[in-house]
Parts: structure tokens; C-alpha cells; sequence
């Protein structure tokens, strides 16, 4: 069995209790070296990969196959199900071979710092991706995951190319103690190289204050 676990955003306190207590029971674990330090726990035997995905489905094999472990506990950030490596892991070892245990999402983290209600979300990624920009402006409210090849900065611009300015909430290193959320729109957000990043965009005119 492969239990992926949810461990929220980034610091040990967003762990729930049924992700400390799966870790805790896991004959394995499995993570990223961020992943394994951010549970705050001491963890029997922490295998490190290397945040691809050729290399996790390598190591879950040999725990399952070579070492014969009747369990793998695989760490996922945020939420497995949103944009995370429920689905991948499914795909590769069938469902009935995969458990799930949901997490706090860094998108569901931002909405509560900002006193924002979720209501009518529409959730897409630009993490590996091109997402659909000509839908996602005309949505009034939109959350994306992002990454190093199309950011906030990249966001923004194809905004302006359509024509469009919506507000801009950018969370970086949520949870963490060098976090940061900042309020922007398309046409003043600045150039620059992000960190770990969830992006809402506003289309509707409304402001946060």
C-alpha cells in the first residue's frame, strides 16, 4: 500500500493529526529533503528523492518490491488532490493501490490569511504547464499554482495582452517564517524572480484592504 500524505503548506503545524499519525506508523517514508525536515519529526527510516517523478516511482518500487515493505508513506505538499501526486501515483500503481490523506493546500492557506472566502473558486496550475489564459481572465475569481517558467510576473503580462488587469494576491513561502503576500494588479507587478508561489487573480473589481 502507498499512503501519500498531505503535510500542508510548509511548516510542522500545518500537519493533521492523521498525516502525523501515518508518518509516525509508516514503515518508510518518503520525501523530498524539504518534505522530510518541514514534518518536524523523527522519522525512522526517511528516504530521500529527488522530486522527480521517475525517481519516486523507482524508490516506491524498491521499498515494495526489493525491501518487500508492506506499506510506503510518500510525503506530498499542500494537498495531494489538488495539482499534487495523487493522481500521478494512481495512474502508475492503480487506485486500490494508493491511499490518500488530504492536507491543508497552500491555496486554502492563502484564502484564510487574506480573509477571503473560496466560494465559486476556480483552481488551475501553471506548474509544468501552459494553462488556459483566455478562460482563466473572464473567471472572477481564479487560484493558480505556479512555477519558474510562467510566475506572477508572466501571469500578468498575458493579461495585459488580452487586454485585462485583474488584481494580483502573490503568497510566497506560505506558512514559513520568511513569508510574504502582496496585493498587486497586472500592469504594476513587479519583475522578479519569485519563491514558492500561489497567485489569485481578481477579476471582478474587487480590492482586499
Amino acid at each position: 500500500m502507498i499512503n501519500v500524505v498531505g503535510i500542508g503548506p510548509g511548516k510542522a503545524s500545518g500537519l493533521t493529526i492523521e498525516a502525523q499519525d501515518r508518518i509516525k506508523k509508516g514503515q518508510c517514508v518518503i520525501g523530498t529533503k524539504r518534505q522530510l525536515a518541514s514534518t518536524g519529526m523523527n522519522i525512522i527510516k526517511p528516504i530521500v528523492y529527488s522530486g522527480r517523478m521517475e525517481d519516486l516511482e523507482a524508490k516506491i518500487k524498491e521499498q515494495l518490491i526489493l525491501n518487500q515493505s508492506d506499506e510506503v508513506v510518500v510525503l506530498a505538499s499542500g494537498d495531494p488532490s489538488i495539482y499534487g501526486l495523487s493522481k500521478c501515483l494512481m495512474d502508475l500503481f492503480g487506485k486500490d493501490a494508493v491511499h490518500v490523506t488530504a492536507g491543508i493546500s497552500a491555496i486554502q492557506y492563502l484564502f484564510a490569511r487574506i480573509k477571503l472566502d473560496m466560494n465559486d473558486l476556480y483552481i488551475t496550475s501553471a506548474h509544468g504547464k501552459r494553462p488556459d489564459f483566455d478562460l482563466l481572465f473572464k473567471m472572477p475569481k481564479v487560484a493558480l499554482v505556479t512555477d519558474g517558467s510562467i510566475g506572477p510576473y508572466e501571469i500578468g503580462q498575458e493579461a495585459i495582452l488580452r487586454g485585462f488587469n485583474p488584481r494580483m494576491i502573490i503568497g510566497e513561502n506560505l506558512s514559513y517564517d520568511d513569508e510574504s503576500i502582496q496585493e498587486t494588479d497586472a500592469k504594476t507587478i513587479t519583475r522578479k524572480k519569485y519563491e514558492m508561489n500561489v497567485v489569485i487573480l481578481l477579476n471582478d473589481g474587487s480590492r482586499l484592504y
